[in-house]
């Protein structure tokens, strides 16, 4: 692939509705990893008028950060904010990232960290846990795949490794002991950066609301290539409230875990291979993947097609609301009687 073609990602319910003259409303989106309950109930009782739109946003984001210092007990001066997690991902390529620079990078995985390196002419080379590096970058659990790395591992890598790691926790709420697996509390270690998005767990992916944790130094210098005002007055508002419902974050979590745990005894019941996720999405090995999305998007059903991220006939589909899951389940077998070698 051209390292300048823009990569083409999940959630792309408009277009589809576009494309297929279907209303928006009746598209089912298992494309875009978000959680199916959508976003927090006091973000629907936001008041709009109470915004000054006329007015520039506060460029320092001092509610914001706060809200996001007090969720990991650290300190505003270990955290950026950025238009979404990917726009975070663009200011660190474009920070660390020069022509010659080694970026070590995990097959099938999310595209936009090789596309970043690309864009700075960084050199790319395959990550594995013994490899030497400038950076490296690490999606914990990791997207498309669901796999899960250990904290101790992960550790046990940065004990010795003398590059910068960039470990994209974007999915991380959604398994059941986080604590388990993140190393939000390692921020105070000279080469770490941990990526959050408000996108998935939190269902804000149309605000583009994303933040990332180092330790001070680390933030000043990526705070020199951050764009001015780049989260607008709304989004940062809601991400504050997002930030601080606790009720919405409990009742997400064990939603998900209960859907989880169904939709994978329904694959297995029906034959079909899955990884077995911890995550809000599952990994499904398929016959023919492309003509498999096209199809279902036609009846306004997306899954994500995965042959972008190095994985060969595989789809990757989010969980939904449950009579929606069931709606998926009854579309994978109408496939396999039609077409008995749909699934592999």
């Amino acid at each position: 692939m051209d390292k300048f073609q823009r990569i083409k990602h999940g959630g792309r319910a408009v277009e589809a509705a576009r494309r297929w003259n279907i209303p928006l409303d009746k598209i089912l989106d298992f494309s875009s990893n978000a959680n199916p309950l959508g976003y927090s109930k006091r973000i629907r009782q936001l008041n709009l008028s109470e915004f000054k739109l006329n007015m520039f946003p506060d460029d320092s984001y001092a509610e914001l950060i706060s809200a996001i210092a007090d969720r990991f007990r650290c300190s505003g001066n270990n955290v950026l904010v950025g238009n979404g997690s990917t726009e975070i991902i663009r200011i660190i390529a474009n920070c660390f990232i020069r022509k010659g620079t080694k970026v070590a990078i995990p097959e099938n995985t999310y595209e936009e960290y090789r596309y970043s390196a690309g864009l700075f002419d960084g050199e790319v080379v395959n990550l594995d846990f013994n490899s030497e590096s400038d950076v490296a970058f690490l999606c914990n659990p990791n997207n498309p795949t669901g796999e899960v790395i250990r904290r101790n591992k992960i550790i046990d890598f940065l004990e010795g490794y003398k590059g910068l790691l960039v470990l994209d926790e974007s999915y991380i709420e959604f398994l059941e002991e986080e604590e388990r697996y993140t190393l939000s509390d390692h921020i105070d270690r000279k080469n770490i950066i941990v990526l959050r998005s408000l996108s998935k767990f939190y269902a804000l992916p149309g605000i583009r609301l994303g933040y990332c944790l180092a330790n001070e130094e680390i933030i000043k210098k990526l705070e020199r290539y951050r764009i001015s005002w780049n989260i607008n007055s709304i989004a940062a508002r809601m991400g504050v409230i997002a930030l601080k419902d606790k009720e919405f974050f409990v009742e997400s979590k064990e939603y998900i875990k209960k859907e989880r745990e169904f939709f994978y005894s329904r694959l297995l019941k029906d034959g079909i291979r899955a990884n077995n996720s911890l995550t809000n999405f599952f990994l499904i090995k398929v016959k023919d993947s492309k003509k498999m999305a096209e199809e279902l998007e036609k009846k306004g059903i997306l899954v994500r097609e995965c042959s972008s991220f190095g994985l060969e006939n595989c789809i990757r589909v989010s969980l939904r609301k449950r009579e929606e899951n069931k709606e998926l389940m009854m579309d994978f077998l109408s496939f396999r009687d039609y077409n008995r070698k749909v699934f592999q």
